[in-house]
């Protein structure tokens, strides 16, 4: 161990402090180098709650009968805002409830039904 130094000024005590503090703080990045520095934890923080907003926005959108394009320009952060804001824009529309995405509006059955009975009528040689 190195030998006592009597402190007799405020500069002495702070150089001493400041040395102190500065072995602190390289202990501690050495310890945790390589985790994610606050900066990164926070702009990532900021970015999935971007996510999470234009989902529930979207879910919204969808429950209310906006189209899907209408979604992101809705506007909130709470739930509660966001929907009276969506509940706004549909009566701005008209009141018309929106098919939602992948809805099929015409009623047809799809291509699925179409290709068994395309199979039957070749089974039951009406075909081709």
């Amino acid at each position: 161990m190195g030998d006592f130094t009597v402190i007799e000024t405020q500069e002495q005590l702070d150089k001493v402090i400041e040395e102190r503090l500065k072995q602190g703080r390289e202990e501690v990045e050495k310890k945790y180098e390589g985790y994610i520095a606050p900066e990164e934890a926070a702009k990532k923080d900021a970015q999935i709650k971007g996510y999470e907003t234009a989902a529930m926005k979207a879910r919204i959108a969808n429950e209310v009968g906006l189209p899907y394009e209408m979604a992101a320009r809705l506007s909130g952060e709470k739930e509660e805002d966001i929907r009276k804001d969506a509940q706004a824009l549909q009566k701005l529309m008209g009141g018309r409830r929106q098919a939602p995405p992948l809805a099929n509006p015409e009623g047809n059955k799809g291509d699925k039904d179409a290709a068994l009975k395309e199979m039957l009528h070749k089974l039951n040689g009406k075909g081709d």
